[in-house]
């Protein structure tokens, strides 16, 4: 069981249990913020991270994320699976990337 699995069943039990308190509002609440935590980044949130980053246009193909219409790669994964970088992004980018490619089934 993932944790976001986890989260839904814990969130399911609040939601059958709800009695409308504001303690049961305050647990609603900080399940929603967990699970905005726990669920991977897409790829146009990635690029739009990215994009705010450098100030350059990129994209999201070919399983990697680029600078627009160029063949210059900002990260990708390798034939092997791993991922490599064209360029450092800060810790807060290189993590959302990490996050985005440990959530793909490839």
């Amino acid at each position: 069981m993932t944790p976001l699995q986890a989260l839904e069943m814990l969130a399911q039990f609040i939601i059958e249990k709800d009695d409308n308190t504001d303690f049961s509002a305050s647990v609603i609440e900080a399940h929603n913020e967990i699970k905005k935590a726990l669920t991977p980044p897409t790829a146009d949130e990635v690029v739009n991270a990215i994009q705010d980053e450098i100030e350059w246009e990129t994209e999201f193909r070919d399983n990697g994320f680029y600078f627009k219409d160029t063949a210059d790669y900002i990260a990708k994964l390798d034939d092997e699976g791993r991922l490599l970088y064209g360029l450092h992004p800060t810790p807060k980018t290189s993590s959302l990337i990490s996050r985005f490619y440990e959530a793909q089934e490839w």
